[in-house]
């Protein structure tokens, strides 16, 4: 594939499964419909002899040893250095549930987020904050994990952030790492505000099979924790039922 570093790195993270590899085409094939290949796409995987994916996504796989750290989880890797050492200056990442109907992308000046429609007190956003101040944090909401665009410093500063608060972790908890992604953001929104931009316009968060179909949003489908099968089952519906073939 060829590298051009005006170009933004979208990529996405999966298990090594038929249902994850499902998704990540569905998210490939809206990306590629509707932004017309203006991007780079790689789909991380944990290293492995071999993968369960199609023929079509074999030539974007990454595959990415992590056994050096102290967690291993699949949501470390959308963190890991190898990706944001990759000759860009811009990098997107995409939950694989996600269909992106947006026939442009986002001014790749700022950075880029998300936020949620629950308070960021809530036990997935900051549950694992070291010193959290209930009162200075009322009022803010959360901030969704399952998408982000960073300029190639923040990546690399984020990476690192991961390294001490994530990967050598001692434990891990199925929110510790939704808790470390808001904690930076957070702090760096509070130093940096400037340079970050909410795009939570573009988004229809929760999607469902029933979901109205607008144009110019991308739809997540997120929620149901690893469970991919749904995932998929809801994205194939909502395609079926606004007749959308990608």
């Amino acid at each position: 594939m060829r590298i051009k570093k005006n170009r933004p790195l979208i990529y996405t993270v999966v298990t090594n499964d038929d249902e994850a590899f499902s998704c990540a085409f569905l998210l490939f094939k809206s990306l590629n419909k509707f932004l017309r290949d203006n991007f780079d796409f790689k789909i991380i995987v944990p290293e492995s002899s071999s993968y369960a994916c199609s023929p079509e996504l074999q030539s974007y796989l990454f595959p990415i040893y992590n056994y050096h750290y102290r967690n291993q989880h699949i949501f470390t890797l959308k963190y890991h250095y190898k990706i944001f050492n990759q000759p860009y200056n811009y990098f997107i990442y995409m939950d694989s549930d996600i269909l992106w109907m947006i026939d442009s992308l986002f001014n790749l000046n700022y950075n880029c987020l998300c936020f949620e429609n629950i308070s960021i007190l809530n036990k997935a956003f900051s549950k694992f904050w070291p010193g959290r101040n209930k009162r200075a944090l009322r009022g803010i909401p959360g901030i969704n994990a399952g998408f982000f665009g960073l300029q190639k410093k923040i990546a690399l500063d984020l990476s690192d952030f991961m390294v001490r608060n994530l990967y050598n972790r001692r434990r891990y908890h199925i929110f510790l790492e939704q808790n470390m992604f808001n904690y930076y953001v957070y702090n760096n929104l509070i130093t940096n505000k400037n340079t970050w931009v909410n795009i939570n316009n573009h988004f229809i968060l929760g999607a469902e099979i029933q979901t109205p179909f607008y144009s110019q949003k991308a739809y997540h489908f997120n929620g149901n924790l690893g469970q991919m099968q749904n995932k998929q089952y809801r994205m194939k519906g909502f395609l079926d039922a606004n007749n959308i073939v990608l």
